[in-house]
């Protein structure tokens, strides 16, 4: 049977738990429940996708956002992607955004993420 994982196993010194001081309680435990341990590896699903993905720190906050667009900003499922290819005028090939917000007619971006664990740099 899996087991269930609290996210201070995965964000357990104080450099990294600022990666979750963004978030509340509510949010934090809705995370928490999409995450199972099997053998020893924890794995998160993906609320867009619902795929389970190895819960690393970069992915626990990408669906921590997800929940918060989806919960309290309201979004639907169906205008929210999830690594997917942007163009940028000033840049001359394609790079991925860790979470893009579609406009209605679902086929323009209005609001990208650019998710990073603590302390990464560019």
């Amino acid at each position: 049977m899996p087991d269930k994982l609290n996210l201070q196993k995965i964000f357990f010194t104080p450099d990294v738990k600022h990666g979750l001081s963004l978030f509340n309680s509510d949010e934090i435990n809705a995370i928490e429940s999409l995450i199972i341990g099997q053998e020893g590896k924890y794995f998160i699903k993906c609320q867009i996708k619902n795929r389970y993905k190895i819960a690393k720190q970069e992915e626990i906050v990408r669906q921590l956002w997800i929940y918060r667009l989806l919960n309290e900003y309201n979004y639907p499922k169906e205008r929210i992607g999830v690594k997917k290819i942007v163009y940028f005028a000033s840049q001359t090939g394609a790079q991925f955004a860790d979470i893009v917000v579609f406009r209605e007619d679902l086929k323009h971006y209005c609001i990208l993420f650019e998710i990073k664990r603590p302390y990464r740099t560019a």
